[in-house]
């Protein structure tokens, strides 16, 4: 698997949690279990969409489920971050790199797809 950005190169710097952190925390991974859930089930409905066209509400339905889960999802990842991170939480060097990962990982999925489509838009038929 390609390293398309650089997530390798940042570390995570954790510390045990407290008792009550642990809770929270534990609470937490419950909610990132139902939001994958939701996630995957968006998958599948996009793909169910893409492979039976027809209405594209059905398509904007699973686009939509699949942007919000994952946003969800993330938020998630970065409140566990938070949580374990042994620096101060808001000036956490490791915060800033996950800020930074989430903004690139986006860039680099619409900068794929604009290569994509002009692919397409110089394809001869």
């Amino acid at each position: 698997m390609s390293d398309r950005i650089d997530v390798r190169k940042y570390p995570v710097n954790v510390s045990p949690p407290s008792p009550e952190n642990r809770k929270k925390l534990l609470r937490r991974l419950d909610l990132m279990n139902r939001e994958l859930a939701h996630a995957q089930m968006a998958v599948s409905q996009l793909r169910n969409a893409l492979q039976h066209p027809g209405s594209t509400k059905s398509l904007a339905d699973g686009l939509l489920n699949s942007r919000n889960w994952v946003l969800s999802l993330v938020i998630s990842h970065a409140f566990i971050q938070m949580v374990l991170d042994n620096e101060t939480p808001y000036f956490s060097m490791h915060t800033i790199q996950t800020r930074m990962m989430a903004h690139e990982a986006v860039q680099e999925g619409m900068e794929q797809a604009r290569q994509e489509h002009i692919k397409d838009l110089h394809r001869t038929t």
